[in-house]
């Protein structure tokens, strides 16, 4: 199950669940705004491994004037 931000949980059924598949989408978020955001990640099934290949980030328009700041990334 997947949630940005506190929104609804979106929950993803793979295909086959015993079969390692790569570059599937598993969650696609909302637009955002500018900032920090918490993506939760519910995993329920036991003793199963979960593997994460990559996560795409497509940022929006920025103003010129916030092109220089701050940009952190942090892993929870």
């Amino acid at each position: 199950m997947y949630s940005i931000d506190g929104s609804p949980v979106v929950t993803f059924t793979p295909a086959n669940p015993n079969e390692i598949t790569p570059n599937v989408l598993f969650y696609n978020s909302p637009p955002l705004e500018q900032g920090p955001h918490q993506l939760k990640v519910t995993i329920f099934a036991l003793h199963s491994v979960y593997l994460l290949d990559y996560i795409l980030y497509t940022p929006g328009e920025v103003a010129a004037s916030d092109y220089f700041g701050k940009r952190e990334v942090e892993a929870l």
